[in-house]
């Protein structure tokens, strides 16, 4: 759970906080952000929906994905409050893409990225909105990577051919 509030005092000002937990019996754990000079009044802020499960190669017969070579995937999101979001990839290697500029909500956006190694990887997706709620991880997308050698093309391209007939 990841809720944004903002939560302004008559006395002292207003703190930005975070829902981290609710426990068991129903107790919000909460988290002071930042102080805000200001009156009296509540807002609350909705996370971004999960993102579209990314979209791009996977490795298949036609559509190959080699080790070293950069491939580009997509997806999309939309905030309920109609806020500009950010992205973060996991690229299943251990590594993260890193937060990306924030885009205006549902707005398809494209990242690239290439493996090192060969392997079976998990490609998924988070957002979150410039409150800084984050939604959970996308459905992830599965990507074979293989390794590219021109013997490995060769023998491809000799496996059609004796399949052809002419």
């Amino acid at each position: 759970m990841n809720k944004k509030f903002m939560v302004f005092f008559i006395f002292g000002g207003a703190f930005l906080l975070t829902v981290s937990s609710v426990s068991a019996v129903g107790n919000l754990h909460l988290q002071a952000r930042q102080q805000i000079p200001g009156g009296m009044f509540f807002l609350y802020n909705n996370a971004p929906y999960i993102p579209q499960q990314p979209d791009g190669p996977t490795g298949g017969f036609f559509d190959r994905v080699w080790v070293g070579h950069d491939y580009t995937y997509t997806t999309s999101t939309t905030d309920p409050d109609g806020d500009r979001v950010s992205y973060n990839w996991s690229w299943g290697d251990g590594t993260y893409s890193g937060w990306s500029i924030f885009v205006p909500s549902g707005v398809v956006v494209p990242k690239s990225h290439n493996w090192d190694e060969t392997g079976t990887y998990e490609v998924k997706v988070k957002a979150k909105d410039i409150h800084e709620s984050e939604s959970d991880w996308s459905p992830a997308l599965i990507v074979e990577v293989s390794k590219s050698t021109s013997s490995n093309t060769m023998n491809l391209n000799n496996k059609i051919l004796k399949q052809v007939s002419f």
